[in-house]
């Protein structure tokens, strides 16, 4: 039996993917965390086959979730499974070394085969992925949202939310002043003045 780990902050979708999943005797959830904090929490106790990880978590990006699972060598599989635009985002998870990307809005059916695929060894990307990639590896040809870090992309798309500096430092746990030194390097690498100008850009390119 497959065991699983599922972090995501929304409860009714960690009920639904945990009903899902063990209506198939092959699949156990260990555990459901609503934060990345309280899921790495757990996976430094106990290892599990899968994670099944959300993109905007309370604490932290998932992003940065996978990024503290390789820096610890934890052996899980991880497959994000994120409602946010798999054009933009799914191509950054599998360099981060993520197993997959699937979204929600997807059938049921096609979550559950993304889950055994990755169970069996496979990786599990959109092919819009593999697009994204390509045109990574030719800058002339993409837009400047592609230049921006993780956590740049992620304060950008809190900014356009309308959250403060100091709102966005107490969400993912940093000083006001790196706030303030991201923002300025987002304005400059999407050439942009004002927070509607960003606001404008995340809706056309990494809007969820």
């Amino acid at each position: 039996m497959k065991s699983i780990v599922i972090i995501d902050d929304h409860p009714a979708m960690r009920m639904a993917i945990r009903a899902l999943l063990e209506k198939d005797h092959e699949f156990r959830v260990e555990h459901e965390a609503g934060s990345g904090l309280e899921g790495l929490s757990f996976l430094k106790k106990k290892l599990v086959d899968l994670v099944i990880l959300d993109l905007e978590l309370p604490d932290m990006d998932g992003f940065e979730v996978l990024k503290r699972i390789k820096r610890d060598k934890l052996q899980s599989k991880i497959l994000f499974l994120s409602a946010k635009n798999e054009d933009v985002y799914a191509a950054r998870a599998m360099k981060g070394g993520a197993h997959g990307y699937i979204s929600k809005d997807k059938d049921l059916a096609d979550i559950v085969q993304a889950v055994e695929l990755v169970l069996s060894g496979y990786s599990f990307f959109p092919q819009s992925a593999m697009h994204s990639l390509y045109l990574e590896a030719h800058p002339s040809e993409n837009s400047a949202f592609a230049s921006l870090s993780n956590r740049e992309l992620m304060i950008a798309r809190l900014l356009a939310q309308g959250l403060s500096n100091l709102d966005i430092a107490r969400q993912l746990a940093i000083s006001n002043k790196t706030v303030s030194t991201y923002k300025a390097r987002i304005f400059q690498k999407l050439n942009v003045r004002s927070l509607v100008e960003l606001a404008q850009q995340v809706r056309e390119h990494a809007a969820g």
